[in-house]
C-alpha cells in the first residue's frame, strides 16, 4: 500500500509559486486521505495567477491538466484519462450526480457547462436546478499523482458517483499488463497491482464508499468501478471533497 510520500511537498508552505503551491494541495489532499474523520478539507482561497480562459463548455473540445510526471488528459463533454508517466492509472473517469429524493442520476457528461483554465489548475463546472459542482483538477509540477477538489452547493443532500476504469497501463510501444483492483474500505481507496509486483496505483479519498459489481466470471470482462460519495448541504457550503490519484514505477 502506498502512502503520502509520493506526494510530499518539496518546498516551504510559504513559497509563492502558484504550481509548487498545487504540489502542497496535492500533499494535503493525500494527508486527509489517511484520515476517514475528516470527509473534506476547509474551503480555502485559492491564489490565481491572472491569466485563464473561462467559457461555456464546446462539445468535442480537448483540454488537459498537465505535469512534469503526471497528467489528465480528455474532451470537455466525455470520460478522462489519469496518468502518472508512463503509466495511464484509469481511463473512462467521469462524474454523476443524484439528489436526495429525486428519482434519476444526472450524468456529469451532460451537466457540465463551463470550463475555466489556469496555469496551475483547470476547472469544470456541472450545473442543475439542484445544484452546482465544481471539479477542480491539479498535476503537481514534479509529483506523481493528480488531486481532484470537489467543492459542491446543493439545496439538498447530493451523492456524486465516480465511475472509471482501472488500467495500469504502460504508454505504447510496451507490453499490455493484467491488472488487478484491490478495494480497502477503511481506507477508503482502490489499490491497482500488476503481476510483475513492479507498478502500483491508487485512486481514493475520505468518505468514498465502493459500489462495483464484480461477479465471478471464467472469461475477464471490462468492468469499470464505481464509487460514491455523500454530501449535504452544510458539509457542501464548508469544506472541499477530495479524490486523488497517485502512481509508483
Amino acid at each position: 500500500m502506498l502512502d503520502g510520500a509520493f506526494l510530499k511537498p518539496v518546498l516551504p508552505i510559504a513559497m509563492p509559486s502558484l504550481v509548487r503551491f498545487s504540489s502542497l494541495v496535492a500533499a494535503l489532499a493525500v494527508l486527509f486521505c489517511s484520515n476517514l474523520q475528516a470527509q473534506g478539507i476547509p474551503k480555502f482561497e485559492r491564489p490565481e495567477s491572472g491569466l485563464g480562459l473561462d467559457r461555456m463548455v464546446e462539445t468535442g473540445a480537448f483540454y488537459d491538466v498537465l505535469g512534469h510526471r503526471s497528467a489528465v488528459f480528455g474532451y470537455e463533454d466525455r470520460p478522462s484519462e489519469v496518468w502518472v508517466y508512463p503509466l495511464r492509472l484509469v481511463s473512462d473517469f467521469y462524474l454523476s450526480f443524484q439528489i436526495e429524493n429525486y428519482p434519476l442520476t444526472v450524468d456529469g457528461r451532460e451537466a457540465v457547462s463551463h470550463i475555466n483554465v489556469r496555469p496551475e489548475a483547470t476547472t469544470l463546472t456541472y450545473r442543475h436546478a439542484a445544484f452546482t459542482v465544481k471539479q477542480t483538477m491539479f498535476a503537481p509540477i514534479d509529483e506523481m499523482g493528480v488531486v481532484m477538489l470537489l467543492e459542491v452547493d446543493a439545496v439538498r443532500p447530493i451523492t456524486i458517483y465516480g465511475s472509471f476504469r482501472p488500467d495500469l497501463a504502460l504508454m505504447w510501444p510496451a507490453g499490455l499488463m493484467t491488472p488487478g483492483v484491490i478495494w480497502d474500505a477503511e481506507a477508503g481507496t482502490y489499490t491497482m497491482v500488476e503481476e510483475t509486483g513492479r507498478f502500483v496505483g491508487i485512486v481514493g479519498g475520505p468518505g468514498i464508499e465502493d459500489l462495483s459489481i464484480q461477479p465471478y466470471q471464467e472469461e475477464p470482462k471490462d468492468e469499470p468501478s464505481v464509487f460514491k460519495l455523500d454530501v449535504t448541504p452544510e458539509e457542501g457550503r464548508t469544506t472541499l471533497r477530495q479524490i486523488v490519484f497517485v502512481g509508483s514505477v
